[in-house]
């Protein structure tokens, strides 16, 4: 397990370790109903208060999901943030990451000629801003907050827009899915995505400052 201590107390850990998979944790499930989802069998999942983690988890080209089916990732809390520090194989390409809010999906990450693309989409239930965001490979990405039901995300630039999603997101299950998404059918991600958190709290200024310094250029909207 690894720990990347930022500023003012905000702290991303827990390594995704691609020889590691703690079975006995139940956190991960694939799309064709192997493995381990972590509601069903009474697994540890994401969301409660303070920095979580998501356990260490293996991606090896099997279409691996991990779901978050607890608060913030859901309509009722006030607020989420999410960042990810991407370390992938070049050749997985791909979508790497997929939000799904309850019966919509937010956001994903798409990396194109080494850099990753953010991608939000309103839909009519689910309010979104639409915005992209790119970072190269071992770069914090990207960091987004839920406020009192407004997206509000650290960064903005050129990239892809969507306007559907393929996949169906159980209505009432909030879901964070790792792996990869290619229009209407979900693909598996064949990499290693390398750092992941979740926070429940407003990032402060200084936080926010970090993030921007860190990440590659682009036009904040804060």
């Amino acid at each position: 397990m690894t720990t990347i201590n930022l500023q003012d107390g905000l702290e991303a850990w827990y390594e995704f370790d691609s020889d590691y998979f703690d079975s006995q944790r139940n956190v991960i499930e694939d799309q064709s109903g192997y493995g381990r989802h972590a509601e069903a069998s009474g697994g540890p999942t994401i969301g409660v208060d303070g920095p979580n983690d998501f356990e260490a988890a293996s991606f090896d080209g099997s279409d691996d999901e991990f779901y978050s089916v607890e608060e913030p990732f859901d309509d009722t809390g006030p607020f989420t943030a999410f960042a990810i520090w991407k370390s992938v194989d070049d050749s997985a390409g791909g979508d790497i990451v997929g939000y799904g809010n309850r019966n919509q999906y937010g956001w994903f990450m798409r990396e194109t000629d080494g850099a990753v693309n953010l991608e939000m989409t309103t839909q009519e239930d689910g309010g979104f801003d639409a915005v992209s965001v790119s970072a190269p490979n071992n770069q914090w990405n990207v960091t987004i907050a839920r406020y009192n039901g407004e997206i509000r995300d650290i960064t903005n630039n050129d990239g892809y827009t969507f306007d559907s999603f393929g996949r169906t997101i159980v209505d009432g299950t909030p879901q964070l899915i790792i792996g990869r998404t290619e229009g209407s059918s979900f693909e598996a991600f064949n990499g290693d995505i390398a750092v992941a958190a979740t926070w429940s709290r407003a990032l402060s200024d200084t936080e926010i400052e970090y993030l921007n310094n860190v990440t590659a250029p682009r036009r904040s909207r804060l």
